[in-house]
């Protein structure tokens, strides 16, 4: 007699695994990178060595991920295991630090990351297929670093740089209040100078005066001509 319970569904959740990922939508066997003559094969080749460890066996993706700035755009490549029904399987994902909640679900097999800012991440993927039970969920951690405007040694450059402009902010000012203060102290002295020259000028004429009184004014002209001519000399 058939048994029907030999064809329940499958009822453990799926398994996922990441296969690889894409730089720039450029494909890149971590595993060749330590070959100076694979690593000139692609643009950013260097790079990309230097910011990995080894690539995890049997898969293709880098171990302690850290990429510069520019190589911001990653492509994830995953796939399930559900023996059940594999072409009902449907993933959802999400950077950690990048998403606000997981994507809704779907069967493609595939994740696009563009302009992934600095800072440190984890890519978070899950999978649900006929037992209608999410898998645990695989996470994978990388890091991009800020581009150089961002760096250390480039607050290091603003700071100075603002430290410069508070200087000469500050240097224009004390310049400028000096330059004032020179001009108000040669105004008063002109004043004072002004002030001294109508003095002398109304003492020799009450001096003048006297002696056109006393009877020898001859002389006394002929003095005081020559000292408002002086006077104009000096003007």
């Amino acid at each position: 007699m058939l048994d029907l319970k030999e064809f329940e569904p499958e009822s453990d959740p799926p398994r996922v695994r990441l296969n690889h990922i894409n730089i720039k939508e450029e494909y890149v066997d971590f595993g060749r990178l330590e070959d100076s003559s694979y690593r000139q094969t692609i643009s950013f080749g260097n790079d990309l060595q230097n910011g990995m460890s080894n690539a995890v066996p049997f898969y293709n993706y880098p171990q302690n991920l850290e990429l510069p700035f520019h190589l911001n755009h990653l492509t994830f490549f995953f796939s399930g295991i559900d023996w059940a029904a594999p072409h009902k399987i449907k993933y959802s994902y999400m950077i950690e630090g990048f998403d606000d909640d997981w994507s809704i679900p779907r069967p493609e097999g595939k994740a696009d990351y563009r302009n992934i800012p600095s800072g440190n991440f984890t890519f978070k993927l899950k999978a649900i297929g006929t037992a209608q039970k999410w898998s645990d969920t695989f996470e994978y951690s990388f890091r991009v670093l800020p581009p150089w405007w961002l760096s250390f040694w480039a607050y290091c450059f603003y700071f100075l740089l603002f430290c410069g402009g508070v200087f000469m902010v500050h240097k224009l000012q004390k310049s400028k209040i000096e330059r004032k203060e020179r001009a108000k102290n040669q105004l008063r002295e002109l004043e004072q100078a002004k002030e001294i020259e109508k003095n002398m000028l109304s003492n020799i004429i009450i001096f003048a005066a006297g002696l056109v009184i006393g009877g020898v004014w001859r002389p006394a002209i002929n003095w005081i001509k020559e000292v408002i001519a002086s006077f104009k000399e000096e003007g």
